[in-house]
């Protein structure tokens, strides 16, 4: 599983560092969603997985 936004900061990386190389990027990120599950990074989800994780704020020390 890969959340959608780590694929558009990968895009938005190589678009800053390596214009040049941002289509084969592009082709790259269509072969990873064609491969894995690309949900949607919402609160929630990050939420959820934190839970499952047992990465709670409570638990993480955070506020």
């Amino acid at each position: 599983m890969i959340p959608a936004q780590v694929i558009g900061e990968y895009l938005r990386f190589i678009q800053r560092r390596a214009p040049q190389a941002l289509d084969r990027a592009i082709d790259q990120i269509s072969l990873y969603r064609a491969t894995f599950l690309v949900p949607s990074t919402t609160e929630a989800i990050i939420s959820s997985a934190a839970e499952v994780r047992g990465l709670t704020a409570s638990s993480s020390g955070m506020p």
